[in-house]
């Protein structure tokens, strides 16, 4: 899920295929079709909108004119999205256990590595990255691409990280059927 500067909030329905917009005011429509496996989505500063194609190994691009284009492709399992600081798209590469980062100009380097099939990445202000692995527990990239493992309770996090604060983030458990 993701919300635009608009309030309109964005949610990737894996199981239709699609991506729902939700308006400050509650009306529902559907945003895009015909996706497989919409598996995370982000929108960028200038409010394009990107979407994870599971299914497909790829990122899609829609801009705020509607356009839609592919962004990166040759993936391997892409969920989670996110913006960086530089404006890079945080991508969990799940099946290649890598966080990668997509400059704008859709070049890709490797942003974290050994990772346990991480499905969500999100940037702290001081630029450490905390991973959501799926296979179980959170995460820490600092100084360096190699991840650390910091929290090893959850059973089974999703790719729901956010940032709420400075050193913290909140993360859903699919495992556990909670809120961390």
């Amino acid at each position: 899920m993701a919300y635009d500067a608009s309030g309109n909030l964005y949610i990737a329905n894996w199981s239709a295929g699609t991506v729902l917009r939700f308006a400050s005011g509650g009306q529902r429509t559907v945003f895009a079709k015909g996706l497989r496996g919409p598996s995370g989505l982000a929108i960028s500063p200038s409010g394009d909108i990107y979407v994870a194609s599971y299914s497909e190994d790829l990122v899609w691009r829609f801009t705020t004119a509607g356009k839609q284009s592919v962004f990166v492709r040759g993936l391997a399992t892409p969920a989670g999205l996110s913006f960086d600081a530089r404006g890079r798209l945080l991508i969990a590469n799940r099946r290649t256990n890598q966080i990668l980062a997509a400059h704008p100009d859709g070049k890709i380097e490797v942003a974290a590595e050994g990772l346990q099939t991480p499905v969500g990445a999100v940037e702290l202000p001081n630029g450490d990255l905390l991973v959501s692995n799926i296979s179980g527990g959170i995460s820490l990239v600092s100084g360096s691409p190699r991840a650390r493992t910091i929290n090893s309770d959850l059973g089974s996090p999703g790719p729901g990280i956010v940032r709420a604060g400075a050193d913290s983030a909140y993360v859903v458990d699919y495992g556990g059927t909670t809120v961390s």
